[in-house]
């Protein structure tokens, strides 16, 4: 799902990517530009994220750490759930810079 909200999404935004990977303290990425030279590796500090949706995307990629990514179905629905929603606010902190590319449901169909 890719969600595009600043009203100039081609050259000069940035692209956040969100899925969970393991022992990881968020799940953000972001791929570089020619603008802008990232780590691939980001933190909310990096994108000056709200204290309440850092908290929200740490507790959230936390809880795919503590069972190592293996949720029963009805969990891994509502925490994908939650990923979206989530998603859907992380895009609107940043949506004068950066587009967002949430993965978390990448095998779900």
């Amino acid at each position: 799902m890719i969600l595009r909200r600043g009203e100039n999404p081609d050259l000069g935004r940035r692209w956040i990517r969100m899925f969970p990977d393991l022992s990881r303290r968020t799940p953000l990425w972001e791929d570089s530009s020619f603008e802008h030279d990232h780590d691939y590796m980001t933190e909310s500090e990096d994108l000056g994220l709200s204290l309440g949706l850092a908290s929200d995307l740490e507790a959230w990629q936390s809880r795919w750490d503590s069972v190592s990514g293996e949720l029963s179905a009805s969990d891994r629905s509502e925490w994908l759930v939650a990923g979206r929603e989530l998603a859907e606010r992380l895009a609107s902190e940043v949506e004068h810079f950066a587009d967002i590319s949430y993965e978390a449901d990448w095998n779900e169909s």
